[in-house]
């Protein structure tokens, strides 16, 4: 998990995810826009993607470790905020296609 600052509020949540411009692959949505300070990013996943509670913190739990392993590529070079919507399953994909994908979007 992230630190509390490098995460969104809600508040910031709810205007990246309404003026945000959004991206997408194959098993994401990236929603980002230019932030105030160091990058701040937020996981999200849909009850239609996970019925489960339980799943749902899982995969967010995976998104937000890739995250944490990759924080200063990610997040301290760039003045933005995001949101990272799991769209699809990502618990047959392996860590490093789910890396990628995330590295992909972030650039």
């Amino acid at each position: 998990m992230l630190k509390k600052r490098n995460r969104l509020n809600s508040k910031e949540f709810e205007e990246v995810f309404q003026k945000g411009r959004k991206e997408f692959s194959r098993n994401f949505l990236f929603v980002k826009m230019g932030g105030k300070e160091e990058g701040k990013v937020s996981v999200a996943v849909s009850k239609k993607v996970y019925r489960k509670a339980v799943e749902r913190a899982r995969a967010r739990r995976i998104v937000y470790r890739i995250l944490k392993d990759n924080f200063e590529n990610f997040l301290t070079k760039k003045k933005f905020y995001g949101i990272i919507l799991i769209t699809k399953d990502i618990f047959f994909l392996d860590g490093g296609k789910i890396k990628k994908e995330i590295n992909n979007l972030l650039k």
